[in-house]
């Protein structure tokens, strides 16, 4: 049984922001005789946060006060956000005999994340809120078959097979409050508002979006010596809905769109293992991504690629650790934010078609292999460089917006046995640009047509914890991040956000 919970109370990015949250997470596995066992859990997520909004700041506010909100007068204060989130599994493994297992999975989700914010002026000023009240559910199952053990044509055999059923509800519920009162999570406003009736004077709105998908696979692991080679092909087949259920004025209210996809997904994967302490492995592989329903160009194309890689896996040097891939993709109907709306909602749209190359590295060394002692000094380094244009069209040489070059980070740190552990980790972000124009200039008034290419940037953070001799399994740890309190622009979306200041977290970690 395992059972987990964290916390926190912090100030947030701008000086109107207050954070809250609690999680829980509970789990347990029962095993009810050597064929047969069963596992579950449970999780529960909790956020209030007052002063939170996507409404950020234009560039000569940025420059002025890079995290004030409250100098505004725009009763920034008053908004808010909440989230109850619960997801509950539920799996039963059946191993049928030493080369057979079935395992099946049924799983749900529930998310009620209201929001609401103010349009430039304070309800105790007359003014009026708006919210997006979001409710999503999610129900699935999941079985899947492994049958090992199989012999033919001189060559070993795994086969796996598996089927997946997912329902997922989404209703995108949009309040409004009268002239003066204040909305937040006990009191939500009206969604059936209409302006110029009942003391409203802005419209509600509700929009609802389901989907329903149906994936099965089947591969089969080939293996003789050194060498595996696993095909395998995956159905997806999927529809989506988007109905306006209720929205003022608009020529679909009470219009219900829907779309169908099914596509087939092959692939194929190789593993050497000859070397010593080594693995060399490559894949080709296509994949999809569904398209956004959310969009006023419903329904969209879903992405479509052709995922590449080639990579090694390696201990083979005393004390050292590497994993490294080279990946090339060629994605069709690239899928891409185009801007955002006057809700704040990010509209997707069909750009062209794209191709991605690039590498990605882990490393780490550790002085117990070379010494006997109950010290090890360690170092890990992690770096991605992804190289994303546009390929075709209009857009054709153009970076992919939101897709940064280069990512990276190098951790030093001391361990012991005794328990205690003393890290330091430097990381690098890269620049990126926002919009598919590649606008590099940033051109922020805090509106939804701001964009610019968002400079790179690199933090330091550091971490410590302390593990106690106690019969229970109990961690003292504290880290801290952006110790330097650097001042950076983590995004351009209806004006620039600035990355979070200096944070100081601490806390107490039980496992039992």
């Amino acid at each position: 049984m395992v059972f987990s919970y964290t916390g926190k109370e912090a100030d947030g990015t701008f000086d109107v922001e207050e954070h809250e949250f609690d999680d829980f997470y509970g789990g347990f596995e029962l095993q009810l005789n050597d064929s047969h066992q069963l596992a579950a859990s449970a999780t529960y997520f909790r956020e209030r946060s007052q002063g939170y909004d996507e409404s950020n700041l234009s560039l000569q506010q940025y420059r002025e006060d890079p995290r004030g909100k409250k100098r505004l007068d725009e009763g920034r204060e008053y908004n808010n956000i909440s989230v109850d989130y619960y997801k509950l599994d539920l799996t039963h493994n059946y191993q049928i005999s030493d080369d057979v297992r079935l395992s099946s999975k049924v799983f749900a989700t529930e998310l009620d994340r209201p929001r609401f914010q103010t349009r430039g002026t304070a309800p105790d000023e007359g003014g009026v809120m708006e919210g997006r009240d979001r409710r999503y559910h999610t129900l699935g199952l999941d079985s899947r078959l492994d049958i090992g053990g199989i012999s033919a044509l001189g060559l070993d055999h795994r086969i796996q097979t598996g089927i997946r059923y997912e329902k997922h509800r989404f209703a995108d519920r949009r309040p409004v409050g009268r002239p003066g009162e204040a909305l937040k999570e006990g009191n939500r406003g009206e969604v059936y508002a209409r302006a110029g009736e009942n003391g409203y004077t802005r419209d509600g709105r509700l929009m609802t979006y389901d989907a329903e998908a149906i994936s099965a696979f089947a591969q089969n692991t080939i293996s003789r010596g050194d060498w595996a080679i696993t095909p395998g092909l995956r159905l997806e087949t999927f529809n989506q809905y988007n109905k306006t259920n209720f929205r003022p004025g608009d020529d679909d209210e009470g219009v219900t769109k829907k779309d169908s996809n099914s596509l087939l997904l092959p692939g194929i994967s190789l593993l050497y293992s000859g070397f010593d302490n080594s693995e060399v492995y490559a894949g080709i592989h296509r994949g999809y991504a569904p398209a956004s329903a959310r969009s006023d160009e419903f329904p969209l194309t879903p992405e479509t690629g052709i995922n590449s890689q080639i990579g090694l896996r390696s201990s083979a040097l005393k004390g050292v650790s590497l994993d490294m891939a080279l990946f090339y993709n060629r994605i069709e109907d690239t899928l891409i934010r185009k801007e955002v709306d006057e809700f704040g909602d990010a509209l997707f749209v069909n750009a062209a078609d794209s191709r991605v190359y690039g590498l990605d590295l882990g490393a780490r060394i550790d002085s117990w292999a070379w010494y006997d002692s109950p010290l090890n000094a360690f170092a890990e380094v992690a770096m991605n460089y992804t190289n994303a244009k546009f390929s075709n069209g209009p857009l054709k040489g153009n970076d992919v917006p939101e897709v940064p070059r280069y990512n990276g980070s190098l951790t030093l740190g001391l361990e012991h046995t005794a328990g205690w552990h003393l890290s330091t980790t430097l990381s690098h972000f890269g620049a990126f640009y926002t919009d598919i124009e590649n606008t590099r200039p940033i051109t922020a008034s805090g509106d939804e047509d701001d964009a610019g290419r968002v400079p790179s940037h690199t933090l330091l953070s550091a971490r410590a914890s302390y593990k106690l001799p106690t019969r229970l399994d109990t961690t003292l740890w504290i880290q801290g991040r952006n110790l330097t309190d650097k001042l950076y622009i983590a995004d351009i979306q209806e004006g620039i956000r600035p990355g979070a200041p200096r944070s100081i977290l601490a806390g107490v970690t039980f496992n039992f």
